[in-house]
């Protein structure tokens, strides 16, 4: 195995590689293999996880597999009487990310590749890294490294829970899990998701490409051009890149260029009543996606068609859910009535 590694894939292959011949080396008391496995297994995640201790392929689901392979190594280590404190210091962060996304909701948020049925419930994460480590998760609303924003709030005696995604598609070397995502948002109530992304079917399939599409996401596509160039199954090309322009208790301002330098601007309001989204190109036509998978109030005065599209919260799942797409010039306004 150690003469195989996934070196021409790196991310979380590489990184499951490493773990695996760390736990097998412990179970051999092969402590050469150990050393050079553990060497090698640091240096990568220091590449992976950022400093707000997100995943860097940007995708929920695998930050709880990264996670989870964190906690095992760490776990092992402590079993045979050799703690190291450099890997258990990345495990509140990466438990706090975790916690933040996904605290409240029936299944993790859709963000890159993703689905429900794959990494460990966040339940047996908190769980064990509490009884192992002592740890208890803390929510952080702003994970700037990685480009994520979640806002909670209590409205009318709901729990409303929305995830904005103001991120680059993933790391430029390996970008096979991205989807043309930018500045898209979920919104949930009371852990039930109301607007969604598409999710991800599987890999190797017709629908690949749709669910890596601008259209499987609730974001906008300017003057008919996919926010990134997404080839085959796990290829990116030319890609977006987001920054954030403003950020507040109740409102993020984000800007997207994409494949092509066309640009937008995307503001989120949080009010008492209401999410207002606004999408601001001047001189271009803007075509904006929101897919429901529960019924709500959604208002916008732009040109309006409604359609159905596959919604795949799990992998090799997938069912038919109402989607808008709102299109104007210049500027295109949609709310969510709260």
């Amino acid at each position: 195995m150690s003469s195989h590694l996934e070196k021409d894939i790196l991310g979380n292959h590489y990184f499951e590689n490493l773990k695996s011949l760390i736990l097998v080396a412990l179970f051999f008391k092969d402590y050469t293999l150990l050393e050079k496995a553990l060497r090698d297994f640091k240096a990568e995640y220091k590449e992976q996880i950022l400093a707000d201790g997100m995943h860097f392929e940007l995708s929920p689901m695998y930050h709880k597999i990264i996670f989870e392979g964190m906690l095992r190594v760490a776990m092992a280590l402590v079993g045979v009487g050799r703690p190291d404190k450099e890997i258990e210091s990345y495990l509140q962060p990466m438990l706090d990310v975790a916690y933040s996304f996904e605290n409240g909701l029936n299944r993790v948020p859709l963000f890159n590749d993703g689905g429900n049925n794959v990494a460990k419930s966040l339940d047996a994460l908190v769980m064990t890294a509490e009884q192992m480590f002592g740890l208890k998760p803390i929510f952080k609303g702003r994970l700037e490294a990685s480009g994520f924003y979640i806002f909670e709030k209590s409205i009318h005696g709901k729990r409303w829970k929305l995830v904005v995604d103001a991120g680059q598609p993933g790391p430029k070397y390996i970008p096979g899990h991205a989807h043309c995502d930018a500045m898209s948002y979920e919104l949930f109530c009371d852990g039930k998701p109301i607007v969604v992304n598409c999710g991800t079917y599987a890999y190797q399939c017709k629908e690949r490409s749709f669910f890596r599409s601008t259209a499987a996401h609730n974001t906008v596509m300017v003057n008919g051009t996919e926010q990134s160039q997404c080839w085959g199954i796990f290829r990116l090309a030319k890609r977006s890149s987001t920054k954030v322009n403003g950020i507040t208790e109740d409102s993020i301002t984000m800007e997207m260029t994409d494949a092509h330098g066309q640009r937008c601007t995307r503001t989120i309001k949080i009010r008492l009543a209401q999410i207002e989204v606004i999408d601001e190109s001047p001189g271009a036509k803007l075509d904006v996606y929101v897919h429901i998978a529960t019924p709500v109030n959604l208002v916008s005065y732009s040109d309006k068609e409604e359609s159905k599209q596959p919604y795949a919260p799990d992998y090799g799942l997938k069912q038919n859910i109402t989607c808008y797409r709102f299109s104007g010039i210049d500027r295109v306004t949609h709310t969510i009535e709260l």
